[in-house]
């Protein structure tokens, strides 16, 4: 186990997200930018198996993210917040979340960073029956994906506006 697994695992096995926040105050050579960046890697695994621990995570970069000098660390704290509100149903929440990471990406300059939360809103906006917004949103993300040479962000911009179709009846929009 490296160094950062350690750490994290150490993070995670605290029992919420106030532990989390105690544990990391007595270790301040955590309060940086690549905490943010490994624990943003941790909730990625964590997130599909066990959304307490998840949960911790997030909890864990806001905290962090909080105290360090980096718009990103920050934008990353709000992804991860969002992400864990979709994931929970509070949808207006992860809508709330997302919007704040992606005004920090825009701001820097992350067009890709910023296209991928705008992806990630989707769903939200979806479940609330959004779907003009969503399409707006998607048209948007996928131009910047193409822009940049990614048909894999473009392909999944695609499979969720196909998705808001499935949901709105139309089935033939869907399979195109």
């Amino acid at each position: 186990m490296t160094v950062s697994e350690i750490w994290i695992d150490q993070l995670v096995r605290c029992p919420d997200g106030r532990a989390a926040e105690r544990w990391l105050q007595t270790k301040p050579d955590l309060v940086n930018a690549d905490a943010v960046e490994r624990i943003n890697d941790a909730f990625a695994v964590a997130v599909t198996a066990d959304i307490e621990k998840a949960a911790r995570l997030a909890t864990a970069a806001r905290w962090v993210a909080d105290r360090v000098d980096d718009p990103r660390s920050k934008a990353i704290a709000a992804k991860l917040g969002g992400h864990l509100s979709w994931l929970t149903g509070r949808y207006e929440e992860a809508l709330e979340r997302y919007s704040e990471a992606k005004s920090i990406f825009d701001g820097l300059h992350l067009d890709r960073d910023a296209a991928n939360i705008s992806l990630s809103s989707i769903q939200s906006l979806i479940y609330l029956g959004r779907y003009e917004e969503a399409a707006e949103v998607a048209a948007s993300a996928r131009e910047v994906f193409r822009e940049h040479d990614d048909p894999l962000g473009a392909a999944r911009v695609d499979t969720n506006e196909a998705n808001a179709f499935h949901r709105q009846d139309r089935p033939d929009e869907a399979l195109r």
